[in-house]
């Protein structure tokens, strides 16, 4: 990681039921590039490549954010983002100087919308949390809406994800969950940050991204246990 890059750290659980051989993973509201641009977190060389990884009504958000004034910035950026980041004056100074070219890059672009992804229920520490591992219980319970049931296994160790970007590198850091039984998810009720929860097949947690040898790896950790 470059000095000038900034970092993100996440904490959460790999949930998986193997006698099913489901994962559990969660849909959220917006697309990751869309919150970084929100609060200016992105480089202008990057925007040609990000432009096409924002959903329709992303795009429509940032557009009228440019076109209209710090009242409506203010509005979309303390509904949709600052759960997440609260630095409200550093992001709207982003938008303020860069309006024109991330207007000009989204009018260019024609190709299709990009979709909102899946992956394991996580999230950033807080000044309550006790540790680390009491932020992933707190997001699992936030995400997923029902208390963090006990497993019948546990990784000791976490699993580090790493997903650097030329402003800001993102750290996953996940511990394995194994189950013997699928637990009921119930359905998304009010919550602010995920669209949708769901158990996946294999094939569909790669569809979604996540490679099959990291998949193995956690099966194959599991069974020598």
């Amino acid at each position: 990681m470059s000095k000038s890059q900034k970092k993100s750290i996440s904490y959460g659980f790999i949930v998986y039921c193997h006698t099913t051989s489901r994962w559990l993973m969660v849909q959220r509201k917006h697309s990751v590039t869309f919150l970084n641009i929100m609060r200016g977190l992105y480089l202008i060389k990057d925007l040609p490549s990000l432009i096409p990884l924002l959903t329709e009504k992303e795009k429509k958000w940032i557009r009228k954010c440019c076109e209209r004034d710090i009242y409506y910035f203010n509005r979309i950026f303390t509904k949709e983002v600052t759960e997440c980041y609260n630095n409200f004056k550093f992001s709207y100074l982003q938008l303020s100087k860069n309006r024109e070219i991330l207007l000009r890059e989204i009018n260019k672009y024609k190709g299709p919308p990009g979709k909102l992804t899946w992956y394991w229920p996580k999230g950033k520490i807080t000044k309550n949390d006790e540790d680390t591992f009491i932020t992933a219980m707190r997001e699992f319970k936030e995400e997923i809406e029902i208390n963090f049931p006990k497993p019948c296994y546990i990784s000791r160790n976490i699993i580090r994800e790493l997903l650097p970007t030329n402003y800001l590198q993102i750290e996953n850091k996940l511990w394995v969950c194994i189950y013997d039984k699928e637990f009921d998810i119930g359905k998304i009720m009010n919550n602010y940050e995920v669209n949708d929860k769901k158990w996946f097949s294999m094939k569909e947690v790669i569809e979604n991204g996540v490679s099959k040898e990291l998949l193995d790896m956690i099966i194959e950790s599991f069974t020598l246990s």
